[in-house]
């Protein structure tokens, strides 16, 4: 079924007026479908129906579902998605978030949303990102590969070097040399000596 532009317009010019402070706090307004019914001047069915339809407005650079802004208890899973990507992005690869920690600073940013840590971890997984076990494994190896093959064939790094040069990149991290070997072997990466050994044959 096809709505209004005229209604939809209405009703995003609306929200922008009601959630005005949202890009700068990450808060939201109290808001009902029946308060926006009511001031758009349509019934609740209409504005349930296009919230329903999966209609988004901006904010900033990024897209949410009109049906986001509205008083709520679960978030939606395009929006948590785009969360979670950016809060991972930004973790230490030696000390990832454990979604007890995901689910704390979820709270922190989204008060008026009540999660459950069995709903961060299914949102977490229909999102495709593993635990933090798993994600510390998969960028320690990655972060290892990508130094050794950028490395000087003939003067290869040592773990000793590796950590140095992690703790630049990672400044705070409490991983050290031991972990950084433990890593290495884990992605079947040899050591100093045995790649400096081919280089020289």
């Amino acid at each position: 079924m096809e709505h209004s532009k005229e209604t939809i317009a209405r009703i995003k010019k609306f929200i922008r007026s009601k959630q005005k402070n949202f890009l700068k706090t990450k808060e939201l307004a109290p808001l009902t479908q029946t308060e926006c019914a009511a001031h758009v001047g349509v019934n609740v069915s209409t504005v349930s129906r296009i919230l329903a339809s999966g209609i988004k407005i901006k904010f900033g650079r990024s897209e949410y579902p009109l049906s986001y802004f509205f008083s709520q208890r679960n978030i939606h899973p395009q929006v948590f998605n785009e969360w979670i990507h950016n809060v991972i992005k930004e973790e230490d690869p030696a000390n990832p978030f454990s979604d007890d920690r995901l689910l704390r600073r979820f709270k922190k940013e989204f008060p008026q949303i009540t999660l459950s840590l069995r709903t961060i971890k299914k949102y977490r997984m229909d999102a495709g990102i593993g635990s933090g076990d798993k994600r510390r494994i998969t960028k320690l190896v990655g972060w290892i590969s990508k130094k050794i093959e950028s490395e000087n064939p003939e003067n290869p790094l040592t773990d000793k070097l590796l950590i140095e040069l992690f703790h630049k990149e990672h400044p705070g991290s409490n991983i050290n040399d031991n972990k950084i070997a433990k890593f290495r072997k884990k992605g079947g990466i040899e050591g100093f000596y045995k790649r400096r050994k081919k280089i020289n044959r």
